[in-house]
């Protein structure tokens, strides 16, 4: 899957990602924020790097055009003299960056290349602006190392160049906001281009807390880069071969991938586990609630083993019978949040259904036991369970009392845990299950009929988007009506707003009090395919395409205003960019595709597939699909009123299909 752009290229940016570090820049070779330059988490390491050719930067004033693959992206610059194509690659396993750059001479006579480099430095904790370090500087047969107290960067060149040094420390001001950085000096190499020839130059960089490390990087990645990049090229094409999708309907396709390498790129390995962060280019925490719900696709994708990862270390940090909301890279960890702990049995269960993991469950069941126990202490009379201020999706608003959206995951991760509980043949099966239902039925309470909607909150009168999580679970009976009240009261031309345009305090840049967010919109488009409103859905379909090719190239930010579509929001700390790449926008368009969409859910103990799709006439998909550990080749079409189903399992198993429309 490849992209190019060369329109506002300066307004686009992309990320290169390893299995814990990352590269961030802008798609018209800028550093313009101070997240820009190389991480690898939780520190950055590298500021900026800018290279001149006899006097002439490669800028943002020549760079004409980029092209991205997920794993590689390329700069094109053009100059009377010369041009140049800069591949920019990260590998997966070494926190290290390659630039290769092909110089071409356009004249036709010989060229004489001077070619010169500047390197900026800036190792930094996450929340560090502006610091008063000291770097120091060795160097070593053409490799140049400099170090701090916070870590190594070590880079050199293919063919080897020489530093001029001077080193000097430089303030500066990415998009208004002080920084600091260290730059050794300059360092030059120099070619002869023949008539029409090119000819390459390799920078390598490589970052790590210790020089050995740093080296160790470095090397690894000069002597195999050619493998290093074929890796990854075989990686993203055998994740696009494994699901395999092939459609008829408008925009599936290039967002099923686009989810693809969302979910691939930020399932990160730290120290004690592994898991997905929660976005780019700061949210570099394992975060539960965006975790679990980006589980959610990574089990329709068949990622039972990054499923089963993630439910491990959340696993590891239970504490006082709650999953954690944020653990970072140096295992701080925080429990506020209600919505993780409801989350965790939810994807237990669809894990267990479809991975046919048994053993994890015994392994696991009383942690299990442990949440409902404490959710059950925060129960009322009806059911409800209580949230505290700031425990929601919505955390920068004051919530406390009793949250819809919170209901509709108590309900659902109560038939999770019946339905687990049957597994083990566990007699409480039946009990959880007619818990459930008694809360389903009180659900009534939070049913406003004047309004035609449901309060965000038992008797608080104020109207959210939130009740479309009892839609997702099937739990509004009053759907028709609920879909109703969203188009006149939340739908906007950029989507859906989180709160009712109606409200007095509704603001369309507000982060969580007007604005539109990304992983809302696959949960809103059930109602749409419900009521078959297919031209609603294509419409978000294609807003979501749109937005994925606005901020990072092939990424899907995480907010922007209802009203206009600009990424600028309004958050507690001021006006800022909106988290550039989301793991459970991916998730849950995944999630929407396979199983609000095509309907289709999996029993690998009794090798049942079911599906009911909600898809228009003549449509058709072919896709690829896991259970257990196998994997089917699924086509799905619809002929007038008549649903067409096949299947063929790669271990040639047989299994029992049913078909039965869901509404």
């Amino acid at each position: 899957m490849e992209f190019f752009i060369k329109e506002n290229l300066h307004e686009k940016s992309y990320f290169l990602t390893g299995k814990n570090f990352f590269f961030h820049r802008y798609a018209d070779s800028g550093f313009k924020t101070k997240w820009t330059g190389f991480w690898k988490i939780p520190r950055k390491y590298l500021e900026y790097f800018a290279f001149k050719i006899n006097g002439k930067w490669l800028s943002p004033k020549n760079c004409k055009l980029i092209s991205y693959k997920g794993y590689l992206a390329t700069h094109f610059y053009q100059e009377e003299e010369f041009e140049v194509e800069e591949n920019i690659f990260v590998p997966k396993d070494f926190a290290s960056l390659a630039v290769v750059l092909t110089i071409r001479n356009k004249l036709e006579k010989e060229f004489s290349v001077k070619f010169e480099s500047e390197i900026a430095i800036n190792i930094r904790e996450k929340f560090e602006n502006w610091h008063n370090r000291t770097y120091s500087i060795k160097v070593d047969n053409g490799k140049i190392e400099i170090s701090s107290e916070k870590g190594n960067v070590i880079f050199t060149s293919i063919p080897k160049g020489k530093i001029e040094l001077y080193p000097n420390y430089k303030d500066h001001y990415p998009n208004n906001e002080k920084q600091r950085c260290f730059i050794p000096g300059n360092y030059l190499i120099k070619l002869i281009l023949p008539p029409k020839k090119s000819n390459s130059i390799i920078f390598v960089f490589g970052f790590g807390e210790k020089e050995s490390i740093a080296s160790k990087n470095l090397e690894q990645t000069i002597s195999n880069l050619d493998e290093l990049i074929k890796e990854r090229k075989n990686e993203i094409e055998s994740l696009f071969e494994k699901n395999k999708i092939k459609t008829n309907f408008e925009n599936l396709e290039d967002l099923f991938r686009i989810s693809l390498l969302g979910l691939n790129s930020l399932f990160m390995e730290f120290p004690f586990g592994k898991n997905l962060i929660a976005g780019l280019p700061w949210y570099i925490e394992f975060w539960g609630r965006d975790s679990l719900w980006s589980s959610l696709g990574l089990i329709e994708i068949g990622e039972f083993e990054k499923v089963k990862e993630i439910l491990e270390t959340f696993s590891k940090f239970e504490k006082n019978e709650m999953i954690p909301n944020f653990i970072d890279y140096y295992k701080n960890v925080s429990y506020n949040s209600i919505d993780s702990s409801l989350l965790f049995p939810i994807v237990f269960e669809k894990y267990v259904f479809y991975s046919k993991d048994l053993n994890f469950l015994k392994e696991k069941i009383e942690i299990l036991e442990r949440i409902f126990f404490f959710l059950s202490q925060r129960e009322n009379e009806n059911g409800f369970i209580y949230s505290n201020s700031n425990e929601t999706w919505m955390d920068t608003i004051e919530r406390n009392g009793y949250p819809i959206e919170i209901q509709a995951l108590y309900i659902q991760s109560l038939i999770s845990f019946s339905k687990l509980l049957n597994l083990l043949k566990d007699q409480r099966s039946s009990k959880v299950l007619k818990k459930a239902k008694t809360t389903l039925k009180n659900l009534k309470e939070f049913w406003i009929e004047n309004e035609g909607f449901y309060e965000d909150s038992l008797g608080k009168r104020f109207f959210s988007i939130n009740p479309i999580f009892l839609n997702l679970f099937d739990l509004d009976k009053n759907f028709k009506k609920s879909f109703s009240y969203i188009e006149k009261n939340f739908k906007t031309k950029f989507g859906i707003s989180c709160i009712s345009k109606k409200e007095e305090i509704f603001d369309s840049s507000s982060y969580h009090l007007g604005a539109c967010w990304a992983w809302l919109l696959p949960i809103y488009l059930y109602y749409p395919l419900k009521v078959g409103n297919f031209e609603e859905v294509k419409r978000i379909l294609n807003l979501i395409k749109d937005f994925s090719l606005k901020g990072a190239i092939s990424n899907i930010p995480e907010v922007w205003n209802s009203q206009n579509g600009s990424l600028i929001v309004k958050k507690p700390l001021g006006r800022e960019i909106s988290s550039l790449s989301q793991a459970w926008n991916y998730g849950m368009l995944i999630y929407f595709i396979d199983r609000l969409l095509l309907g289709i859910d999996i029993d690998s103990f009794q090798n049942l597939i079911t599906i009911s799709p909600l898809i228009p006439n003549n449509f058709y998909i072919e896709r690829r699909k896991r259970i257990g550990n196998d994997w089917i080749n699924l086509k799905i079409e619809k002929k007038g009123n008549r649903i067409n189903f096949d299947y063929s399992s790669k271990q040639n198993k047989k299994y029992k299909i049913i078909v039965k429309p869901k509404i």
